[in-house]
């Protein structure tokens, strides 16, 4: 009998549970391990007088949010539609999806929004940076980021760890370039960036992928679009073909 596909899902607890479940469907066995621990920076503060809209490009943006306001009839425009059904099960009760990536939000702002009718913000992480706001502004448009919350790293599991060691991991799965970066530091604090070398790492951008090409993996591979579907269907495709990695002897 042989061994099961194993991935390796980083993550954080609240959307690591939803990938589990849809890797089990495919019948790759995951290995919940996060990286990373989002935390709400407490001392932020949100003023959502005269704005017309938040935008957000995380579901850990969009639960921020609802934890830093009570209001749930301001518009929401989301990157995509993981995190505007978030937002909905948040409660928001206007809410649009832009389908894709960063660039399609601000498609998606330029053609629902008016820079007359007021600022934006961007309900954002602590190293999420200003480029959204800034193509905003290229449109014409006020915005702003408000930083809500954080990504602190988290130390591997035994598990996971021993796993990894044993070359019983064939993916990873990177959804952030954070995540990636924090998983890439972590390896290399232990000296066992080898471990890679058995492994596909599945990056949802061209961001992320670049992240995690400071490791010596197997292979990367990057999704067609930058969102969930996109994402598990090239993880399909190495499963269906042969790029399975072999076991790492040790």
């Amino acid at each position: 009998m042989s061994d099961p596909v194993r991935a390796l899902v980083t993550r954080p607890a609240d959307d690591a549970a939803e990938t589990a479940a849809r890797l089990r469907t495919m019948g790759i066995e995951p290995v919940v391990a996060p990286v990373t621990r989002i935390e709400r920076v407490k001392s932020a503060t949100l003023d959502l007088d005269g704005t017309q809209a938040v935008l957000a490009t995380s579901g850990n943006g969009v639960r921020a949010l609802a934890g830093a306001t009570a209001h749930r009839d301001i518009r929401l425009l989301a990157v995509g539609d993981s995190t505007a059904a978030v937002a909905r099960k948040a409660g928001f009760r206007s809410v649009a999806s832009a389908g894709g990536a960063s660039d399609d939000l601000v498609k998606l702002a330029g053609a629902m929004l008016d820079p007359a009718s007021g600022r934006l913000v961007h309900a954002a992480g602590e190293a999420a940076g200003d480029a959204l706001c800034q193509a905003l502004a290229a449109r014409g448009f006020e915005a702003a980021p408000a930083v809500l919350y954080r990504a602190v790293p988290l130390p591997l599991s035994a598990g996971a760890r021993q796993l990894l060691a044993a070359g019983g991991i064939a993916y990873a799965l990177f959804l952030s370039a954070g995540a990636a970066r924090v998983f890439a530091d972590l390896l290399r604090d232990e000296r066992a960036e080898r471990w890679c070398g058995p492994m596909i790492a599945f990056c949802l951008s061209e961001q992320v992928a670049e992240a995690a090409a400071v490791l010596p993996w197997g292979a990367i591979r990057r999704a067609a679009r930058p969102d969930m579907p996109s994402l598990l269907a090239t993880v399909g495709a190495a499963l269906d073909g042969s790029h399975r990695p072999h076991r790492m002897r040790v």
